[in-house]
C-alpha cells in the first residue's frame, strides 16, 4: 500500500483527503483548524490511516499557500511525518527516505487531479 493524505491549505484551516493506495479513497473529506485541537485531529488521523494501510505511514501532500501552511509543516515535522509541499517551480520534500521518493511522486498526481476536481465542482465562478 502507498497511503497518501492531501491537504488543501488556507488561512486557519485544511481540507483533508485520505487515499490508503492508487484509486482508494478512505472516508471522507474534513476539515481541520490550524490550532492545536485540530492538528491533534489530524495527527489521530494520520495514525488512522497507517493502522488501514497495514502498518504503512501515509506520507502528506499540501500546496504551497504563502505562510498557512508553515504552523501544518512544522507539526508534521515534529511528528515526524514525511511529505511533499508543492510549489510553483516544483516539490519540496520534507522528512522523505529515498525508499519511498517515486511513490509519492506517483501519488502526488493522483492528489492533484482530484482536488482539482473537487474544487471545479463546488465553484464554476470564483468572482461570486
Amino acid at each position: 500500500m502507498n497511503p497518501v493524505i492531501g491537504l488543501d491549505v488556507s488561512k486557519g484551516e485544511s481540507q483533508v483527503q485520505a487515499f490508503l493506495d492508487k484509486g482508494k479513497p478512505y472516508r471522507k473529506s474534513f476539515s481541520i483548524e490550524h490550532n492545536l485541537d485540530g492538528l491533534g485531529n489530524l495527527l489521530e488521523f494520520l495514525k488512522e490511516v497507517e493502522r488501514e494501510a497495514g502498518g504503512y505511514q501515509p506520507s502528506v501532500v499540501l500546496e504551497s499557500t504563502g505562510h498557512y501552511h508553515f504552523p501544518v509543516i512544522q507539526f508534521l515535522e515534529e511528528e515526524k511525518y514525511s511529505g511533499i509541499v508543492m510549489t510553483e517551480k516544483g516539490p519540496f520534500i520534507f522528512l522523505i527516505a529515498i525508499e519511498i521518493f517515486i511513490p509519492i511522486i506517483k501519488s502526488i498526481i493522483i492528489v492533484r487531479a482530484i482536488l482539482k476536481k473537487k474544487i471545479k465542482k463546488k465553484s464554476t465562478n470564483i468572482f461570486m
